[in-house]
């Protein structure tokens, strides 16, 4: 029988209002069941943080995540 490891994913951002919803929707796209979702933003001035925590509150339930802001 075959372990179903956990996947991490690393996003880092930055001011990535323009990119960061196509990433996080090719990451609700994979199959594999066991992720981690890891996405540190280094306190971004646009709207970046927002759109994560808007895609996060539909999809939070799919993925372990571990927001880390301003520490990158």
């Amino acid at each position: 029988m075959m372990e179903n490891k956990l996947v991490s994913i690393v996003i880092a951002t930055f001011n990535a209002e323009k990119y960061i919803l196509d990433l996080l929707d090719s990451v609700k796209k994979q199959t594999y069941e066991n992720l981690e979702l890891i996405i540190a933003d280094d306190c971004s001035v646009d709207h970046t943080q927002q759109i994560i925590s808007d895609w996060l509150s539909e999809y939070q339930e799919r993925f372990i995540v571990i927001i880390v802001r301003g520490v990158i």
